[in-house]
């Protein structure tokens, strides 16, 4: 029989890899129930010896499943079977037999059940020739490469490809709403099909222009979300909530529409709305936006033209259609991704030109084929062979775009390893245009066990190189802000994502509530739930479906609710995920211990205050997210084994210093005095000495995050020989992340002095953040602290460039985040110092600004943020040379232009001179202006004038404060 295309796919469109998941994640299973079984060996060594040998064959019959199309369907049905099987024993294992002494007579004759379905599902497997050619194994992703390789691929993704062929239409359109003829509101509206780069140009004109209007919003649309959720996010974003008692969540739809009509009346706002659906929905969202004749703008993205144009009524409105990219920049984005892996081996121009009439001048297509390509444990030659017989084929040559689209993402996806074929699908559980947090979507990636075990390897560790996979393959795109250097989390594009929902819901591995909605009940048994609530009716219908979720492992919640069903109707859940959910209250966790075989438990965002006394019986706890809830103290933990603890900033109970299993802890609460306290009678423990004791105590420890907080009179009772005792055992230990939050200033020197004698032996990354501006001058000693990678530090001071030169001697320095009160001179950043920083900060919200970048200086900085006030800085300097344009290779720079006792000229000419300096840059990176204080611009020349003159006329008074003059803040200081 003649070769089959391995990515070859059915007439009905399904991939024919799809069932490589399906064997991962399988064999995945079996790894985790012979891991459980070993452990029953003991006590029942004669009946689990032999379910262990009957598992034992059944991987050995995945691992040998054809790779061939023969039966594809028969095979598909065959491995879902087989999953559905190793589900239910692993249910049955871990719930009813685990935990029992003794092996009666119902669970012998359960464990038979089990072993004749094996021996059943085997025969079928033969009967059907189903096994009768071993596939090659999956590359091992652990070893083929680095982490920070596959990072720094998802930052040139974000400074290239995006950008490209993307000048043009940006400046169009940004002239079109920056025209100020028109006072009269106007809407412009983006068409494209999905995939063409209407978000990323949305989104890019959005960041440049948003900081010239009063106020703005940015919303993404999904098709299932509600005119009200839409509403409540624009609300939300223009009119921040005060406290966490806003009872805006609650509102009805024209309750919210009043608000916002309200609000806008006398604001210039812009705001975007990015893939809107339908007219309808158009027809209530403005609604809520008045004109009124000020200058506002609204931009929209759409993938429907008569949804475009209908947006588009007024006189002034524009429809501008996204087009495909022409031949030059398509083969510009694909070589620049390629290349970025593949120096030594890069894509002649004849085969680029071929893929790129697949491609069809799709900017999301090319860059999924580059990230393939550039991958390099793939073979070149071999993929270009295979998409170029795909190209030539007769059957797909008459195909239009978004099926082409389709076959480049059965082609990516076939080509990843099989454990992150897993990992991938598994991201549907997310909404669409959802922000994934990194460090959420890795712990339960293991939590759902798809991180398969490796030698030598945590599983964090494995799990942080799939994400960073995904990033290189371009199947995710990775989010960034300025407080890290790698990326926070990802989003998944719409059409990836519709993709990857479809063939996630066709193997069973997510459900999603919406199919409870449309009344199209799953046939399959339901194992892992996303609930999108976007209305109580929804909810409600989820309550009358309980029963039908009896064997779910995994619930998942989005949005708020007024109502939760009962948790201890779930008893076989592994992961309950309820984060940012509005409306949780404390009381409705009670029934938590019930739920035995929980691993993960997400409560992030979420209103509740407390936990139950209960959860410390969960001995299979694995992660406790409860970031951003305000929780300050937790349960007594006693039989659990959490491996990750979450938080803000809670203080630590003593039990937990006896954990073996911890490897992350963040973030917990210490003070430096000699005593030690208790919360709600809990024996709990906030001191030094306490955190050197979890230090040694906990061998597996990797990450630790530590808020350090003050009380009355507490610095005539500092603990300076606890905190040495503390920074002594992390020298000592393994621990590979350490942060510090609101350091005292006044205890730099222990640090100093600690480390500079002995330095951590492991620590890979360690975060300073000193509390308060009490700090005056920077010592030369800092550079001592050679592990230090992510500083903030505050200075309650004029900064001088000697302080600046102390901090570029740091040699792994890869975040600064700098606030003073200015400059009094000009500070001076050469060439030399921050070799390897990446991320810069620099606030002076008091005084002048006189940073100037000299040629040579942060090589590698990635990413600026600075806030000047223009008043001071212009007064004091005379201009606003920051010398920016010597930063040849940052991404994005965000400028925060305080407007207070300003004139509007000097805001103006601020911002035009930091433009000017970036457009220099080759790499065209993004620039955000903002303006903060709009309000306090001083327009009329007399009144500023006259307000220096009161001003000047107080400062002797203040004066006298200070001994070195250089010292003293600026006039601006003074209140």
């Amino acid at each position: 029989m003649a070769a089959v295309d391995p990515v070859a796919t059915t007439h009905g469109g399904e991939t024919m890899m799809d069932g490589g998941f399906m064997v991962s994640y399988s064999a995945g299973v079996i790894e985790y129930l012979v891991e459980k079984l070993n452990k029953l060996m003991m006590n029942h060594p004669k009946f689990v010896q032999e379910l262990l040998q009957d598992l034992d064959s059944l991987r050995k019959d995945l691992e040998n499943i054809s790779s061939g199309v023969e039966n594809e369907q028969v095979k598909k049905v065959w491995m879902k079977q087989v999953r559905e099987l190793l589900y239910d024993i692993e249910d049955w294992v871990e719930l009813e037999v685990a935990t029992k002494a003794h092996m009666g007579k119902t669970e012998r004759k359960k464990i038979k059940e089990f072993k004749d379905q094996i021996k059943n599902a085997r025969e079928r497997g033969k009967r059907y020739d189903l096994l009768s050619k071993a596939p090659s194994p999956g590359e091992d992703l652990v070893h083929a490469a680095s982490s920070e390789v596959l990072v720094d691929c998802g930052l040139l993704w974000e400074e290239k490809t995006v950008l490209v062929g993307l000048d043009g239409p940006k400046m169009e359109l940004e002239n079109n709403l920056k025209s100020e003829q028109v006072k009269k509101l106007k809407v412009l509206s983006i068409l494209g099909m999905g995939g063409h780069g209407k978000t990323t140009l949305a989104k890019e004109i959005y960041r440049k222009l948003k900081g010239q209007f009063d106020c703005q919003a940015f919303v993404s649309v999904r098709r299932d979300t509600s005119t009200r959720t839409i509403l409540l996010d624009i609300l939300q974003q223009v009119k921040p909530p005060r406290d966490e008692w806003d009872s805006r969540a609650s509102w009805n739809e024209q309750g919210i529409i009043s608000e916002l009509w309200h609000f806008f009346g006398s604001k210039r706002y812009f705001v975007l709305i990015d893939d809107i659906w339908s007219i309808s929905a158009w027809n209530v969202i403005k609604c809520a936006l008045p004109d009124k004749q000020i200058g506002s703008r609204i931009l929209t993205t759409t993938r429907f033209k008569d949804v475009a144009v209908w947006c588009t009524k007024r006189p002034d409105d524009f429809v501008y259609e996204v087009k495909p990219f022409d031949k030059d920049d398509s083969r510009k984005i694909l070589l620049i991704t390629v290349s970025a892996q593949r120096k030594e081996d890069p894509i002649d121009i004849k085969s680029s030109d071929e893929l790129l009439k697949m491609c069809s001048g799709v900017p999301l297509a090319i860059a999924v084929t580059g990230g393939l390509l550039a991958d390099k444990a793939v073979d070149m030659s071999v993929q270009l062979k295979m998409i170029n017989r795909s190209i030539n084929s007769t059957s797909w040559q008459y195909y239009e775009t978004s099926q082409w689209m389709e076959k480049i993402l059965d082609i990516s996806y076939a080509n990843l390893p099989l454990p992150v074929k897993s990992c991938f699908l598994y991201l549907s559980v997310f909404p669409e245009n959802c922000t994934i947090n990194k460090d959420r979507l890795i712990w339960r990636w293991i939590a759902e066990g798809l991180i398969p075990t490796r030698h030598g390897k945590r599983l964090w560790e494995t799990g942080e190189v799939y994400f960073n996979y995904l990033i290189k393959r371009r199947l995710i795109e990775p989010t960034f802000n300025c407080d890290d250097d790698q990326p926070m989390g990802c989003v998944v594009h719409g059409v990836i994502h519709d993709f990857i929902a479809s063939l996630s819901s066709k193997e069973n591995l997510v459900t999603i509530n919406t199919c409870f909605s449309s009344e199209q009940f799953p046939c399959d048994v339901i194992r892992r739930y996303s609930v999108h609530y976007d209305s109580q009716d929804e909810a409600d219908t989820l309550m009358s479906n309980i029963p039908h979720l009896s064997r779910v492992r995994s619930l998942t919640f989005f949005l708020g609710f007024e109502s939760m069903p009962d948790l201890s109707g779930f008893k076989l859940l592994r992961v309950l995920d309820m984060e940012g959910t509005k409306g949780l209250k404390n009381n409705q966790l009670k029934s938590i211990a019930s739920l035995l075989l929980l691993r993960y438990l997400g409560l992030a965002g979420t209103s509740v205050t407390e936990l139950p006394e209960e959860i410390g019986q969960l001995e299979h706890l694995v992660t406790l997210d409860i970031r951003r809830t305000g929780m300050t103290g937790l349960p007594a933990f006693t039989t659990v084994k959490l491996v990750s603890l979450l938080s803000d900033c809670v203080e630590l109970p003593r039990a937990m210093r006896e954990m073996q299993y911890l490897e992350e802890v963040s973030t917990i609460h210490v003070s430096a005095q000699k005593q030690s306290t208790h919360i709600d009678g809990i024996n709990s423990a906030r001191t030094p000495q306490a955190l050197a004791e979890l230090v040694s105590k906990s061998k597996r420890l990797r990450m630790l995050g530590i808020k350090f907080v003050s009380a009355p009179g507490f610095y005539t009772k500092i603990d300076r020989q606890g905190l040495m005792h503390f920074l002594d055992e992390v020298a000592q230990s393994g621990l590979q992340f350490l942060s510090l939050h609101d350091y005292y200033s006044d205890l730099l020197d222990v640090l100093l002095d600690c480390w500079a004698q002995r330095a951590p032996r492991h620590l890979q990354k360690f975060e300073l953040k000193t509390n308060t501006a009490s700090l005056f001058k920077i010592s030369k000693k800092m550079a001592s602290l050679s592990g230090l990678t992510h500083l903030h530090i505050k200075v309650g001071a004029m900064i001088q460039s000697e302080d600046v030169h102390a901090l570029g001697n740091l040699p792994n320095l890869l975040l600064l985040n700098l606030t003073s009160y200015g400059t009094s001179k000009r500070c001076i950043i050469s060439k030399d110092g921050f070799q390897r920083l990446k991320v810069f900060v620099f606030e002076c919200p008091y005084g002048p600004t006189g940073l100037q970048f000299k040629p040579g200086a942060m090589p590698q900085l990635r990413r600026l943020r600075m806030s000047l006030r223009a008043g001071q800085t212009r007064n004091w300097f005379g201009d606003f040379d920051f010398g920016i344009q010597h930063l040849f290779n940052f991404v994005h720079v965000r400028a925060i232009i305080i407007c207070r006792d300003a004139r509007a000229s000097d805001v103006e000419a601020a911002e035009e001179a930091i433009a000017n300096q970036v457009s220099y840059i080759p790499n065209n990176p993004a620039l955000e202006l903002s303006r903060l204080d709009r309000h306090r611009v001083e327009k009329d020349e007399e009144m500023y004038i006259s307000w220096r003159a009161i001003m000047l006329s107080k400062v002797p008074v203040r004066r006298r404060k200070y001994k070195d003059m250089s010292m003293r803040p600026s006039i601006s200081l003074i209140r």
